[in-house]
């Protein structure tokens, strides 16, 4: 678990109460639009099969963000990285991993906090 976590755990929430209150987030926002895992630490990657707009993805996204945010306890806030990779049709779930994990380090290298879209896979 990365250093941001460790800080966060040891003065807020266990980690299986983390990752709980985590689990819930992707539960209730990202849901219905597709599926999100941990890769690890604070890193994150979404697979979003419903077809939307950019500007749809960004504000899914925000609001995931915005979740992961209110997951404090004291004067800490819980920050994350995601990777998102939308979809209509992949050629394999493999495929499919690494470029949202493509996703998700260029959203590291940008700072903490932060994701990146990458472009639709199997858009006709």
């Amino acid at each position: 678990i990365s250093i941001i976590f460790q800080l966060f755990l040891s003065k807020v929430l266990t980690q299986v109460q983390v990752l709980c209150k985590v689990a819930q987030c992707m539960q209730s926002v990202l849901n219905h639009w597709g599926i999100v895992g941990r890769m690890g630490g604070d890193e994150f990657a979404a697979l979003l099969y419903t077809p939307m707009k950019q500007k749809d993805m960004e504000e899914l996204m925000n609001h995931f963000m915005d979740c992961i945010h209110q997951i404090v306890g004291s004067d800490n806030t819980l920050s994350c990285s995601i990777g998102v990779m939308p979809f209509y049709q992949a050629d394999s779930l493999q495929k499919l991993y690494e470029s949202a994990d493509r996703c998700l380090y260029k959203a590291k290298s940008q700072g903490r906090d932060q994701y990146c879209i990458g472009e639709i896979q199997g858009k006709s």
